[in-house]
């Protein structure tokens, strides 16, 4: 058999198998508290996450979305009316709404070219010069702030190449250590930066979803510096496991200039990039402002007023009604949201916030009977043995299934553990899974961009990868459960 017919052969029974979850699963009778509704809900969350990993996205969330609305999920409402109300809430909803306005929105920043003096910038830090871990310490910052700010396919896109370059010109081949490690640390900044900005792209549906599980409403300033605070954290251990585990040949490293870093000059920006880096930095501030500042100021009640949704309607009209001389539009965003705009993270973000609601109802009996069993496994055990077990399970589950669903998973079902665990502060303990689902880093079926990793063979083996993200992600776990949940307790009481 050859290779496309293979490729095909496991298409077909990932997707007989994720299916088979979904019709067949609900047959089996329920499990302890677990309802019959639940047992249907359960089977088709586990077979659109299966799929989620293994097939082509969008499609298992509709499917999955129809058999919700089928199953009796839907209270007071059968058949057709049940599936109306089934796509009217998860698509209507407000997180999917802001979500679609920021990939809107932020696609300006790569559409009018800012992406590349944002990399320049990181690229020409003098302090690089001589010192082979601070030259890898700031791509690892680099990645992480053009990842939260403009996607983490666009921070490896740039900075991969450059990566490449430097490695070449100090005589690194595919293959040695420090070539993989700049790879690989360029994908982990990527992948830890993504939930960078709480109210872009999939952590919003997180963030919402731990909101609702636990009628709080998370300061997103608050989350803006946990999540910086832990990304050091988890820099910092990633260049002493690159300093004494993997242990590279860096000296050629040590006569490397800026110039060589970055040879060729780039022009200066133009007005609609200056446009588009005010209209990021106003868009920050104004979300950010009512969060810190008293709403009795001027303006920052009429901003908490509006809240996020509003925010990004009026940056949006700004953008979009600026015209130069010719009449034409300054800042294209039409045009740059062609290629930004992505249906997978549109569909998953719906459909992973309505099921997500679904398992953790008291209508589905799934949330209970997690909570009894866990309560029963760790009877009598250390509150951290809890703890322990649940960032544990976060980052071992995210290996292999969507980080966005397992991070609203994750949220929803702590929510159950408030009368077991008094003492564990649980909203802190749900934002530290939240950040820690996004080291996706041992699969392809981890995330896309983890499975863009693994497809690049002319840069990095699978052994490389395992080399260097085995260590990683154990360091990782120790360090969300030692480091993380106490910070996180610390600033969210």
């Amino acid at each position: 058999m050859n290779k496309s017919n293979s490729k095909i052969l496991r298409y077909w029974i990932n997707v007989v198998i994720g299916l088979a979850f979904m019709f067949l699963f609900p047959l089996l009778p329920p499990i302890g508290s677990v309802t019959e509704v639940g047992m249907s809900v359960l089977g088709i969350f586990i077979g659109m996450v299966y799929m989620w990993a293994t097939v082509d996205g969008i499609w298992p969330e509709l499917v999955g979305m129809v058999l919700i609305g089928l199953c009796g999920y839907v209270q007071d409402l059968t058949g057709y009316s049940a599936v109306k109300a089934v796509f009217t809430n998860a698509f209507g909803s407000e997180t999917v709404i802001v979500v679609v306005l920021c990939m809107f929105l932020f696609s300006a920043i790569e559409g009018v070219g800012l992406t590349k003096y944002i990399a320049r910038f990181f690229m020409t830090r003098k302090i690089m010069e001589g010192r082979p871990y601070v030259l890898l310490g700031v791509f690892l910052i680099g990645s992480y702030f053009i990842s939260g700010t403009c996607g983490a396919l666009v921070s490896m896109f740039m900075l991969w190449p450059i990566a490449i370059e430097i490695c070449k010109k100090c005589g690194y081949e595919r293959g040695d250590k420090f070539f993989y490690v700049i790879i690989c640390g360029v994908y982990l900044a990527a992948t830890i930066g993504q939930p960078m900005i709480p109210f872009k792209g999939a952590i919003l549906a997180v963030i919402t979803s731990l909101n609702n599980a636990f009628g709080v409403q998370i300061n997103g300033a608050s989350y803006l510096v946990y999540n910086v605070i832990m990304a050091l954290i988890m820099f910092a251990v990633y260049l002493l496991i690159v300093r004494f585990i993997i242990r590279p040949d860096v000296e050629a490293l040590k006569s490397i200039k800026i110039e060589d870093i970055v040879s060729e000059d780039i022009e200066k920006m133009n007005i609609s990039q200056k446009i588009v880096l005010f209209i990021m930095a106003a868009t920050i501030v104004c979300v950010m402002a009512p969060m810190i500042l008293p709403t009795t100021i001027p303006g920052i009640g009429f901003l908490d007023t509006i809240g996020l949704l509003g925010i990004d309607c009026f940056l949006i009209a700004i953008a979009m009604m600026l015209k130069n001389k010719e009449n034409k539009p300054m800042i294209n965003l039409k045009e740059y949201a062609k290629k930004a705009f992505s249906w997978d993270i549109y569909f998953q973000v719906a459909a992973a916030l309505y099921v997500a609601t679904a398992i953790t109802s008291d209508v589905t009996g799934i949330k209970t009977f997690v909570v009894e069993t866990i309560t029963a496994l760790l009877r009598d055990k250390p509150v951290i043995i809890f703890i322990a077990l649940i960032v544990i399970c976060a980052v071992l589950v995210t290996q292999v299934a969507n980080n966005m669903a397992m991070g609203i998973i994750f949220a929803s079902l702590l929510s159950g553990f408030t009368a077991e665990y008094p003492t564990v502060n649980l909203i802190a303990l749900a934002v530290t899974t939240g950040m820690a689902v996004f080291m996706a880093l041992l699969t392809p079926a981890a995330s896309p961009y983890c499975s863009m990793l693994h497809a690049r063979k002319d840069l990095v083996s699978s052994s490389d990868i395992m080399k260097v993200f085995i260590p990683t992600a154990v360091l990782g776990i120790i360090v969300y459960i030692c480091v993380g949940y106490p910070i996180a307790s610390l600033i969210f009481r």
